[in-house]
């Protein structure tokens, strides 16, 4: 079957300005897949030093990101960051834990190499590998990985060293503190 030119160019002219329209929509997901975090990895590693000169003055992990003197919310998503080695403060716990609990849990955080490990990561940016699908919302991008139980398998994060990596969102340290809170349940 021949198709007609006129026809041939109708298709072309709307194959064309179907995919100019959408190439904004897909320029802004490639940069931010590529690249657009990179104000948040400075943001991560500077708190990762801050958190390491916070132990080394003070010889423990700091209770919150709050008490470190740098900014500790996503530049692009505006959510706070999160603190992987939250060390628990006493009065929030005290009518569940007992204080042995407690200290039993703070000498496990303090047991991990976090030099090492990620110890605060953002809940924004994720590994590009782990993304199976963009979904475009009203306040910009999501990524959405194909289950919907939680979040992508790595997440972007800063270890003590400043060192800014893609770590595993259920890694051997989420295990420890995981296995840690089921055999020293909550009390009620």
């Amino acid at each position: 079957m021949k198709m007609k030119l006129s026809t041939f160019l109708v298709l072309l002219v709307c194959a064309l300005a179907a995919t100019t329209s959408l190439t904004p929509i897909v320029a802004k997901a490639s940069g931010a897949l590529q690249g657009g975090d990179r104000e948040c990895r400075e943001r991560l590693a500077a708190i990762g030093r801050a958190i390491r000169d916070y132990r080394a003055e003070h010889g423990r992990l700091p209770d919150s990101l709050e008490v470190l003197n740098v900014p500790v919310v996503c530049p692009e998503s505006g959510e706070e960051y999160f603190y992987r080695a939250w060390t628990l403060p006493e009065e929030a716990l005290r009518n569940y834990w007992t204080q042995e609990q407690i200290d039993g849990y703070r000498r496990l955080l303090e047991s991990v190499d976090w030099q090492r490990n990620v110890v605060v990561g953002c809940g924004w940016h994720y590994d590009p590998a782990t993304i199976e699908a963009v979904h475009y919302t009203e306040d910009g991008f999501r990524w959405l990985e194909g289950r919907f139980d939680g979040p992508p398998a790595a997440f972007l994060g800063a270890n003590l060293n400043g060192q800014v990596t893609y770590a595993p969102y259920y890694d051997d340290v989420a295990r420890q503190l995981e296995a840690y809170k089921q055999r020293n349940p909550y009390r009620r």
